[in-house]
């Protein structure tokens, strides 16, 4: 790594550590879930940055999630189901991701975001993430909008055959920015991700 390139991260991780840290500075509008998964992606963010991106060809990933809805307030707590898209590319050091999502109490949501991966050796990879979601309640968790914003972290162990099996925790919530009513809900899931080329793949 040439001294310039390492500047150019230093001061990228920097900002991008600050930003994520004023998410901590106003207790009265961060959600104390919000704030316990910038404090621990934080460092994984600056690992990532800094790191040499992985070698060798990117595999698009289908990951299947089945978890616990409103895990944490238990208010409205449902099972959780999830299908999620994410490719194998790259936009600078972050990757893409689609998903849908329903649960047990006729709801159900569409997101799409960025997460960035870090990797400690071959087998242990720290995902923080961000998306943007479309909600509906349905029988379940009224959120106090239809539009809300997903943060979280997944840890997963990676195979020989580049599949994953990963932990993932998520808080969703609007931030009162559509209103007052902003309750907000966490989901704790078990995550199974296959390569696209793993399935479609004859043998």
């Amino acid at each position: 790594m040439t001294f310039r390139r390492f500047v150019r991260r230093a001061v990228v991780g920097a900002v991008a550590a600050l930003a994520l840290a004023s998410a901590t500075a106003a207790p009265s509008r961060a959600d104390p879930a919000v704030q316990g998964i910038t404090l621990v992606s934080v460092p994984f963010l600056i690992w990532a940055l800094f790191a040499d991106s992985p070698e060798g060809p990117q595999h698009d990933l289908f990951t299947f999630g089945v978890g616990w809805f409103d895990a944490i307030d238990k208010n409205d707590q449902a099972a959780e189901f999830r299908f999620e898209y994410r490719p194998g590319v790259f936009l600078w050091k972050f990757k893409p991701f689609l998903g849908l999502a329903g649960t047990s109490d006729s709801g159900f949501y569409a997101y799409g975001g960025l997460r960035i991966d870090a990797y400690s050796g071959r087998r242990i990879v720290v995902s923080p993430s961000f998306a943007l979601v479309g909600y509906h309640q349905g029988d379940g968790k009224d959120l106090g909008a239809n539009g809300v914003a997903r943060s979280g972290i997944d840890i997963s162990w990676c195979f020989d055959n580049n599949a994953q099996l990963g932990l993932a925790f998520h808080h969703m919530s609007h931030g009162r920015v559509m209103g007052d009513l902003n309750p907000g809900t966490e989901m704790i899931s078990l995550t199974y991700s296959i390569p696209f080329d793993t399935i479609f793949t004859r043998r």
